[in-house]
């Protein structure tokens, strides 16, 4: 089995050039279809009109919440939107993760153990398992169990006045990678925010510096969901 601790990956893709009229299928480069697991855009018929998919992450068993809406075109591959929901919650990929949608869990496709009920993430898209008002999680890091609800809030037809793939809202920070999972980073709060609390001043040496729980640049996030989005 891979080294959980050091497995990450590079999902990329090329979006559909931006024009004044609505987009029609407009034909992205080759790499786009390949990482979002649809067929190759510049195949399909004029008359199809490019849809995108407007959702809230939400961290669940943290409080205060932590969330994102998202847009995202519909035709992005789970494995792609794994790198998409990693940047905007951020995290930063050290960790396993998987999906479970109705009764199917889809993994990445270079991962043995989950057995043969596990499907490749690579092999379906945002509209193949969610539909307007559907939810399904996302799970990343198994041993820490940071579960993520994911709601659809609408599928709309792209009109290309924007990038596709943006963060629209959010609220607070992620927890830091390693800290014991939603018990652990309860304590990492409440150590934070006591300075009578026996672990305040060594949580403040270790995290103080570089961590505000109350913190979310989304500049920063879409900076990098667009060089995600236009790196090939």
């Amino acid at each position: 089995m891979r080294n959980d601790s050091v497995h990450r990956r590079r999902l990329v893709c090329n979006p559909a050039a931006e024009t004044a009229d609505p987009v029609e299928a407009p034909a992205p480069a080759a790499g786009c279809a390949r990482l979002s697991g649809a067929p190759t855009l510049g195949t399909v018929t004029s008359s199809v009109q490019l849809t995108v998919h407007r959702f809230r992450v939400t961290l669940l068993d943290v409080t205060p919440p932590v969330w994102r809406e998202l847009r995202a075109p519909s035709v992005v591959g789970l494995h792609l939107l794994h790198a998409v929901v990693q940047i905007a919650m951020g995290w930063e990929d050290r960790h396993l993760h998987e999906w479970s949608i109705g009764d199917r869990l889809y993994v990445a496709s270079d991962e043995e153990d989950w057995g043969e009920r596990a499907l490749d993430e690579s092999g379906v898209t945002l509209a193949d398992v969610g539909p307007p008002d559907s939810a399904f999680t996302y799970l990343y890091d198994m041993g820490a169990g940071w579960e993520h609800l994911v709601e659809v809030l609408a599928v709309t037809p792209y009109d290309a006045t924007v990038i596709p793939l943006a963060c629209l809202d959010g609220a607070r920070a992620c927890p830091p990678e390693d800290i014991g999972g939603p018990s652990g980073y309860e304590h990492l709060l409440d150590a934070l925010g006591d300075t009578a609390d026996a672990e305040h001043e060594e949580m403040v040496e270790r995290y103080g510096d570089h961590f505000s729980p109350d913190d979310f640049d989304i500049s920063r996030v879409n900076e990098r969901l667009e060089e995600l989005w236009r790196a090939y």
